[in-house]
């Protein structure tokens, strides 16, 4: 499955395969505030991709981020 990504209604990237997305979202270049879409017309909130953010993920995610900003 391929993704756009697009940043603040603006920018938008893509199609990218999910493994890629994956790996982004691992090294924290890839946020769920961020939208995707498979067609590059409907767009949902990362927070909607269970695939790329459980709830396991999502909270693993924060805390990467606060310990960065420390």
């Amino acid at each position: 499955m391929h993704y756009y990504i697009r940043q603040q209604r603006k920018h938008v990237s893509g199609p990218h395969d999910l493994k890629a997305i994956r790996q982004w979202v691992k090294e924290g270049k890839v946020r769920q505030e961020m939208e995707f879409s498979e067609d590059g017309e409907a767009w949902m909130l990362g927070l909607e991709m269970i695939e790329l953010f459980s709830p396991r993920r999502a909270r693993a995610t924060t805390r990467r981020r606060r310990r960065r900003a420390i």
